[in-house]
């Protein structure tokens, strides 16, 4: 895939109703196939998957915090963020453009961070 036919370097995305939100180095599109009404794109600025720096990964990562507050504060039933890096095909990523896949959800944490929420409660309650 090259940066010429990319969807995310043309800012062909669709938008949710809290956006935009954008930075320096990234902004954030929704994402066409939701797994949750509050699943997004946090999108690099630059196409490269591969070649960034600690500048960028910082400024990505306070954006999708930044989207975090403010899907809470439009839902404040939205407690339980998740931050995946979809990074080249083999993790599924459908463009191969740096970005992350932030979703935030009303009822408990996706994976393996629920399951540690559990044990951290099944501990103290035998502490």
């Amino acid at each position: 895939d090259s940066e010429a036919s990319c969807d995310f370097c043309a800012r062909r995305t669709a938008v949710d109703p809290w956006d935009p939100i954008e930075s320096a180095h990234s902004y954030v599109a929704s994402n066409v196939a939701k797994y949750n009404g509050f699943h997004s794109l946090v999108l690099s600025r630059a196409h490269t998957p591969v070649d960034f720096t600690a500048e960028v990964l910082a400024d990505l990562l306070q954006t999708a915090s930044r989207h975090f507050a403010t899907v809470h504060s439009r839902h404040s039933e939205a407690v339980y963020p998740h931050l995946m890096w979809d990074n080249l095909g083999r993790s599924s990523a459908s463009q191969l453009h740096l970005h992350l896949q932030a979703s935030i959800t009303p009822r408990r944490y996706y994976g393996r961070a629920a399951q540690l929420q559990q044990a951290a409660r099944d501990y103290e309650s035998r502490a």
